[in-house]
């Protein structure tokens, strides 16, 4: 299959449109959620919407409606954003002083970190073990109603 360049550059123009809408996304939830979060006793609506954010997008794109793929890539940015941002924000919501603060991130973020890092190598493998990103998906959606079920 040989694609024109007409037809390459017409990818390209899409595909730096869904890095931006991601990227966009990522940072203003980022920036809004770290505001909200501190102003509530709880922060579990706003995790909630995280999760739905993330998971209306994984669905999305499981459908198959490219046509609505902007929209969830802004839907994945935001729940992305908010998702990194209320993780950072939790070490400060939820010890005493700076020292406890200090060493909570010290210790989850060495983890937190590690497992991240693993992440792309996993879903890559996976990725190549199916030739194609459905199971991958399915994957990402189970482990997301998995936290979501394990709600105090």
């Amino acid at each position: 299959m040989q694609i024109n360049i007409k037809e390459q550059q017409e990818l390209r123009g899409r595909s730096r449109l869904r890095s931006i809408l991601l990227i966009t996304g990522i940072v203003l939830s980022s920036f809004f959620v770290s505001l909200l979060a501190g102003r509530f006793r709880s922060q579990r609506g706003l995790v909630a919407l995280t999760m739905l954010l993330c998971l209306t997008a994984y669905a999305g794109f499981l459908s198959g409606a490219n046509e609505l793929i902007p929209l969830w890539c802004v839907l994945l940015g935001l729940g992305q954003g908010a998702c990194l941002s209320l993780a950072l924000m939790f070490f400060i919501l939820r010890t005493s002083d700076a020292r406890s603060a200090a060493e909570l991130s010290g210790m989850a973020q060495s983890v937190g970190y590690f497992l991240a890092a693993l992440g792309p190598i996993l879903f890559g493998g996976l990725h190549d073990l199916t030739h194609g990103w459905t199971i991958p998906l399915v994957v990402l959606i189970i482990v997301t109603l998995i936290l979501l079920s394990m709600w105090e």
